[in-house]
């Protein structure tokens, strides 16, 4: 079981601006030897991170009806995660609700999935701490993403993103415990409500994936579905064997593989144009995650991969970044493109950095060691930055299309 104090400072790292501002860092010396004088490189140094939500900086943990008022705040998990009150019982869950939900579109997210999918409802919970935190569940499934993700399609109620395949999971978690437990007024509210959220999914992708101009949102949409598909079975995965939960397995499970006439197959169809489409994608970023510079600013977080060459010229401009940061996350993407066969995000980012370099791209050359040089050497790398950002969107477009037609 991960420690409190451990899981705190995994989320203090990981997205430090949902913090408090700290006090300015001094200024670096300049780099010795360095005299590109023109060199407009970004700020030396970074500022101040984002306030958080206007939430208070400590909260009372230990009351449940403080947690379950949390839980029905769009950004109560801001509080939770920058509380420094004593964690005991029931808030251990709420603590690792919400510093997944804070993490899990980051850089490095925190690794309690098995914990708030799994083994957190193992034990028996009696009947008022069932039922105190299936309140907190269903009221916490609606925090809200903004600042803390770039992977969500559309906005207010038709918004989707990997956060709703995450609560989603919890929801059948808590469905699995009560549908065992007997809790059979629960179960039906759980099962409602994951009823609720799978549909609104496909609806909206089934009401998208026909509109001219759509191609590169349903894109991600699919992606995004097939993912929550995925989490889906992830919970399921770590339910009891059980014969009252069969029913529900038969519903909700391999929405993405072979239960094709749940949900009138929309699933089935976002996971072909997935597979056609971006599942080279769909690594978990590893060459990132040593980037710590990357985590400081809710700006510099990644997008829906591989149109990523406007977030490359962000990671050219912004400035939170130093050169030196950009110089860093220039070799990651480098080990990427080496090291991820089929992805082309890592080259669409390259390439969008590349065209926005502070100078020109001749100077970003000059910055880079030889190794890093020969990586933009290589027969591949040109290959791929040769192609205008247009026309890259205008080949997944098309292949967009070939998929959902077929």
């Amino acid at each position: 079981m991960i420690s409190v104090e451990t899981l705190r400072a995994q989320v203090r790292t990981t997205v430090p601006f949902l913090f408090p501002a700290a006090p300015p860092e001094p200024l670096p010396a300049p780099d010795a030897g360095d005299d590109d004088d023109d060199d407009a490189g970004g700020s030396p140094h970074r500022p101040p991170p984002p306030a958080a939500a206007g939430l208070p900086p400590d909260v009372d943990t230990q009351s449940p009806a403080a947690l379950t008022a949390l839980a029905a705040d769009p950004h109560g998990y801001v509080a939770i995660v920058r509380s420094a009150a004593p964690v005991t019982g029931e808030a251990y869950f709420a603590l690792c609700c919400a510093s997944h939900h804070a993490t899990v579109a980051s850089y490095v997210p925190t690794d309690v999935d098995s914990k708030i999918r799994g083994a957190l409802w193992r034990t028996a919970l009696a009947p008022a701490l069932r039922s105190t935190r299936i309140a907190f569940v269903l009221q916490a499934r609606h925090w809200a993403t903004a600042g803390i993700s770039m992977r969500v399609v559309g906005t207010g109620p038709d918004a989707v993103s990997g956060h709703h395949g995450e609560w989603l999971s919890v929801l059948l978690a808590a469905l699995g415990h009560c549908v065992v437990a007997q809790d059979a007024p629960h179960a039906e509210v759980l099962s409602a409500a994951v009823e609720e959220e799978v549909w609104r999914e496909a609806r909206i992708f089934a009401g998208l994936r026909q509109a001219a101009g759509a191609e590169t949102v349903c894109q991600g949409l699919a992606a995004i579905l097939t993912h929550n598909a995925g989490d889906l079975d992830q919970a399921i995965s770590y339910w009891p064997t059980h014969a009252a939960l069969q029913p529900y397995r038969l519903r909700f499970a391999r929405l993405a593989h072979d239960n094709a006439t749940a949900f009138d197959g929309v699933f089935q169809h976002a996971a072909r144009i997935y597979k056609a489409t971006l599942a080279p994608e769909g690594h978990r970023n590893y060459p990132l995650r040593a980037v710590k510079a990357l985590r400081a600013h809710p700006d510099l977080l990644l997008p829906i991969s591989p149109f990523l060459d406007r977030w490359g010229g962000v990671i050219a401009t912004h400035p939170s970044l130093t050169e030196t940061d950009r110089l860093e996350v220039v070799s990651a993407l480098l080990e990427g493109c080496d090291k991820i066969p089929g992805q082309r995000g890592y080259y669409r980012a390259l390439s969008g950095l590349r065209e926005r370099w502070p100078g020109t791209a001749a100077k970003l050359l000059r910055r880079l060691s030889p190794g890093q040089r020969r990586g933009f050497e290589q027969l591949e790398m040109q290959r791929q930055l040769a192609v205008p950002q247009a026309a890259f969107e205008d080949q997944m477009r098309k292949r967009y299309l070939a998929a959902r037609d077929a």
